[in-house]
């Protein structure tokens, strides 16, 4: 078997990892697991066989192990202090990191931005046919066929709410859409070879949210568009059919609310209503859930301010019994376990990698199109971590490559500017 075979297996299967990742996060983590091991067989294969230059992506191979280094140390910390989550966050924490450390070295030539965009659009087209397929099974199309079959993968975790007043669904897939959302809209917004199918895409993710009932999605995707808004400007990165393009979409949106009212009886007065309590801690549930986990995390991280209590530590509010180290608030439970001196190399890191991205925008080696890539990329990844702040998304291995994911293009555009500016052949 030759090395390039070994690659093409390698790139596949892990390909395919962070495609199950995508499409049906939380499940089947067995069935990931093989597909990692065995992913991690062929990429050694290849590696042996391989010559590697890091040079053009040693910063971001220093981050990745920065990062590992990081929760390997927290975890030894929780466990001297008898933490009952330090042994369970060693894996999220230590043990992934360097997993897509290794699987970094697959994409130092081939990432191509055309390839980014054809994989994500597999994966959304998946995740769209999963979520309107439960749907319409829900209310009959099938016999309910495709409705039992996702329960009895997602038990409670797949939810329909369906009344005379309202209609709510939502798979735990519907946290993909924090990337994916934002990323197809920029990249309809800013690619002038944007075709009405990718329109159509954008239109039903966007159903697929406002269903989902979700408040993160409409403040943390907003957001992460506006933010893209002052580089592509600068950088002159907008369709020419900017304004044509805002009005098909604008359009359909508008057509689409009306459907949703008229057939679902869906109110469009609950959405604002429901991004109102957002900032409601005193009749809502759930905000006062996240006050009470709020008080009791800052308590303990103005006890231990420097190093914190260590990973998995539990502060004096549990939210799950099964897991009390686990809380919404993610930022500020790292804040409490990990302390300021461990948050400040991740947000280093986070900064790094937003920063060194755009950096790119300004190399006239890069292409438009791969521009174009670097802002949808960067616009999906500031939209998860904006959400991530009331959800622990980050927490889980099936979120991970959302981190990584940014770090691997950023190797390509490393090694791929080299490689032009010195005059040698892709």
């Amino acid at each position: 078997m030759s090395r390039q075979i070994d690659y093409r297996i390698a790139k596949f299967l892990f390909c395919s990892v962070v495609y199950f990742s995508l499409v049906f996060p939380i499940v089947f983590q067995s069935f990931k697991l093989f597909l990692i091991c065995v992913t991690l067989f062929f990429s050694f294969i290849y590696f042996c066989r391989c010559k590697f230059n890091i040079t053009y992506a040693k910063y971001n191979l220093i981050f990745i192990l920065m990062f590992s280094f990081i929760g390997l140390s927290w975890s030894l910390y929780g466990l001297l202090l008898g933490n009952p989550g330090a042994l369970p966050l060693l894996s999220v924490m230590a043990v992934y990191p360097l997993l897509f450390c290794f699987f970094s070295f697959l994409y130092q030539h081939e990432m191509e931005g055309r390839s980014v965009i054809r994989f994500f659009k597999i994966c959304s087209w998946s995740l769209v046919f999963v979520q309107l397929a439960f749907l319409t099974s829900f209310f009959g199309l099938d016999g309910q066929f495709f409705y039992h079959l996702i329960l009895n993968v997602y038990s409670d975790l797949a939810v329909i709410d369906s009344g005379s007043t309202h209609l709510i669904f939502t798979l735990p897939n519907v946290g993909s859409l924090l990337f994916l959302l934002p990323f197809f809209f920029c990249y309809y917004m800013l690619n002038d070879n944007a075709s009405y199918i990718d329109l159509t895409l954008l239109l039903l993710m966007f159903i697929i949210v406002i269903l989902s009932g979700r408040r993160a999605f409409f403040v943390s995707v907003f957001l992460s568009v506006l933010f893209i808004i002052p580089p592509m400007m600068f950088f002159k990165l907008y369709s020419k059919k900017l304004s044509r393009k805002i009005f098909y979409l604008s359009s359909l949106i508008i057509i689409a609310i009306i459907l949703v009212l008229s057939f679902t009886e869906f109110s469009m007065v609950s959405v604002v209503e429901n991004i109102k309590t957002i900032t409601d801690f005193e009749t809502n549930a759930d905000n006062y859930e996240r006050l009470m986990q709020f008080f009791s995390l800052y308590n303990g991280y103005a006890d231990y301010p420097i190093f914190g209590l260590g990973a998995g530590a539990v502060g004096e509010y549990i939210r799950s019994p099964e897991q009390p180290w686990a809380y919404e608030l993610f930022y500020l439970s790292f804040l409490f376990q990990y302390g300021t001196f461990g948050s400040i190399f991740y947000l280093f890191g986070v900064c790094y990698i937003t920063l060194s991205l755009l950096h790119k925008l300004k190399l006239k080696h890069v292409y438009i199109n791969e521009k174009i890539v670097i802002l949808c990329i960067v616009s999906g990844f500031l939209s998860f971590l904006i959400a991530n702040g009331s959800n622990p998304y980050l927490a889980k291995f099936d979120y991970m490559w959302v981190i990584f994911f940014p770090l691997y293009f950023n190797i390509y555009i490393n090694n791929l500017y080299k490689f032009r500016n010195s005059g040698v052949s892709k």
